[in-house]
C-alpha cells in the first residue's frame, strides 16, 4: 500500500509540472520587461526662458528674473513637467550656442534650443507697454513642431501689478483659475454732507450777526442824534462803533463761510456724477457767489448755482 500511494502522488506531479512551469515563467515575464505605458507617465522636460521685458521704465518694480521665477514657480505647482530653468540652461550650453539663443526671438528659434537641450516644451514670457499700460504674456512652445500650444496675455495699469499679472496668466496658461486682485484704492471718498451744511447754517448765522449789528449800530446813531446830554450822545456812539464792528465781522465770517459751503456743495454734487458724464462732455456746473453792496453798512450775498 505504501508502495501503490507513493506512486500515486509522483504520478500526479508529473502531471502537474507541465502545467504550473508555463504559468510561473509568464508571471516573471513582466519584471524583466518595461511595464505598458511607463514612459508616457514620464514628466516631459520643460525650459523657462527668461522674461523679456521691454518699455519698462522702473527695472526695480519689474525684474526680469522675478518674474522669470514667479513663472518656474507656478508651473512646478503643477507637478506635470520637470523645469529646466534658464540658469540651468546657460550652464548646458557652449559660448556660440549661448550667443545663438541671445539672438533668438522667433518661435522657431526657441524651440530648435530646447530641442537640443531635450526638452519637449519650453515656456516664452515676456513684458511690453502698450500705450499707457502694460501687456504681459506666457506662451508654450512644443520643441518637437515649434508651434505655441498655449498663450494667455493679460493687461495691467501700471507697473506695480506687473507681477500679479505675469501670476494670473501663468496660472490661466496651465488651466488654473486666476483674476488679478482689486486695485488699492486711495481711500473712500470723504463725506462732504455735514461739512457743507455746518459751514451754510454757520454762513448764515453770522451774516444774520452781521445784520443784527447793522440794525444796533444804527439805532444807536440815531439816539447819540437825539441824545440831549453829550454823555449820553458819546456813549450810544461808543456802542454804534462797537456794533458796527459786530457787524462787520459778522459779514466777513459769513460771507467766507457761505463761500465755502457753495465750494463744498459743487464738489459733493461732482463726486456723485464722476464718471457718468459722456466722454468729451464738459461739465458745465457752476456756482457763483455775488455780494451786493446795501445801503447803509450792510451787503447782500446771493448764491447762484447753474446744474
Amino acid at each position: 500500500m505504501k508502495i501503490l500511494l507513493g506512486n500515486v502522488i509522483l504520478f500526479s506531479m508529473s502531471l502537474l509540472i507541465p502545467i504550473l512551469l508555463p504559468l510561473t515563467l509568464h508571471a516573471k515575464a513582466p519584471d524583466k520587461t518595461e511595464l505598458p505605458g511607463q514612459a508616457s507617465r514620464e514628466k516631459p522636460r520643460l525650459l523657462v526662458l527668461k522674461t523679456k521685458v521691454t518699455g519698462v521704465g522702473n527695472t526695480k518694480t519689474v525684474d526680469p528674473v522675478a518674474l522669470t521665477n514667479l513663472v518656474g514657480s507656478v508651473i512646478s505647482n503643477t507637478g506635470k513637467y520637470r523645469l529646466v530653468s534658464s540658469e540651468d540652461m546657460v550652464a548646458m550650453l557652449d559660448q556660440e550656442q549661448q550667443k545663438q539663443l541671445a539672438g533668438c526671438d522667433d518661435v522657431s528659434c526657441m524651440a530648435e534650443i530646447g530641442a537640443a537641450m531635450g526638452a519637449r516644451f519650453l515656456i516664452y514670457s515676456n513684458v511690453g507697454k502698450v500705450g499707457g499700460a502694460y501687456l504681459a504674456t506666457v506662451s508654450l512652445i512644443d520643441t518637437k513642431d515649434g508651434s505655441v500650444s498655449n498663450r494667455q496675455s493679460i493687461t495691467v495699469q501700471n507697473e506695480k501689478r506687473i507681477l500679479a499679472g505675469m501670476e494670473v496668466a501663468a496660472k490661466r496658461l496651465v488651466g488654473l483659475k486666476a483674476e488679478l486682485p482689486p486695485l488699492e484704492q486711495a481711500g473712500k471718498p470723504a463725506n462732504l454732507a455735514p461739512w457743507k451744511w455746518s459751514a451754510l447754517a454757520g454762513g448764515l448765522l453770522m451774516a444774520a450777526l452781521g445784520g443784527a449789528g447793522t440794525g444796533l449800530a444804527v439805532s444807536n446813531r440815531n439816539k447819540a442824534d437825539d441824545a440831549d446830554k453829550q454823555s449820553d450822545m458819546d456813549d450810544y456812539r461808543a456802542k454804534g462803533e462797537t456794533w458796527n464792528k459786530v457787524a462787520i465781522t459778522g459779514y466777513a465770517v459769513g460771507g467766507a463761510l457761505l463761500a465755502t459751503s457753495v465750494v463744498l456743495f459743487v464738489l459733493d454734487s461732482m463726486k456723485g456724477t464722476k464718471g457718468k458724464r459722456e466722454p468729451g462732455k464738459v461739465d458745465e456746473k457752476k456756482a457763483m457767489l455775488l455780494v451786493s453792496p446795501m445801503p447803509g453798512l450792510g451787503f447782500s450775498l446771493n448764491l447762484v448755482m447753474d446744474f
